[in-house]
């Protein structure tokens, strides 16, 4: 199957594939510029008796850390392939991928892979 861009053309293989990759590049700058996300943020969006949390999408994990620094644990987290400090940073939390997934965005190719726990005590250590 061909990607295709949005405009139905066929995008250039070379570009598309430099695209594709481009946020494991950036990924540490795009880390240290985004802010994290407000207490007030969070509060309003689980449930005060919230024990288990479905962390989908988790980027390079700024969500992530507020929610273990609040005692949940995450069950199961994708992130890119091609994002070495994201899947460093579950790794480093004994985080193991239990899945691999690709999809279209956009017209172009996303290479995931799922993180998940089988003891959630690294997530819960201070």
């Amino acid at each position: 199957m061909t990607a295709m861009s949005p405009s139905g053309e066929e995008p250039p293989a070379e570009p598309r594939q430099q695209r594709s990759l481009s946020f494991g590049a950036e990924a540490a700058a795009y880390e240290r510029g985004r802010p994290s996300y407000p207490p007030e943020a969070i509060d309003w969006l689980l449930p005060p008796d919230a024990a288990d949390v479905l962390d989908l999408g988790a980027g390079t994990g700024k969500l992530t850390t507020r929610l273990v620094e609040r005692g949940l644990v995450p069950i199961v987290i994708w992130t890119l392939f091609n994002n070495p400090r994201s899947r460093g940073f579950y790794e480093a939390l004994g985080g193991v991928v239990i899945g691999e997934k690709r999809e279209l965005f956009d017209g172009y190719e996303l290479h995931e892979v799922g993180y998940g726990w089988k003891d959630a005590a690294p997530l819960l250590a201070p």
